[in-house]
């Protein structure tokens, strides 16, 4: 599972998890304050053993494989930026 990833955190993570996900130099966008979309070519396990290691075994968090996106704004260029990242 490489390619679109979507990541999903508890809020008192989201700061550590902003930090990690910086590191792997992928394209990233920060979705919401405790979701980040990247585009990354390692497979989730790799990201998964990293979360695991700085975080311990017990945080909780999500890893979806993205290749849809729907979405409700009224906002025509966050709109705009959401649909070039799945072309």
């Amino acid at each position: 599972m490489k390619g679109n990833l979507v990541i999903v955190c508890r809020d008192q993570d989201a700061e550590t998890f902003d930090h990690l996900l910086a590191e792997y130099g992928s394209f990233q966008t920060r979705l919401s304050s405790t979701t980040w979309f990247l585009k990354i070519d390692l497979a989730p396990e790799v990201i998964q053993d990293e979360i695991l290691s700085r975080l311990g075994k017990y945080t909780t968090h999500y890893i979806f494989e993205a290749s849809t996106v729907t979405y409700n704004t009224v906002d025509s260029e966050a709109a705009s930026a959401l649909e070039t990242l799945f072309d």
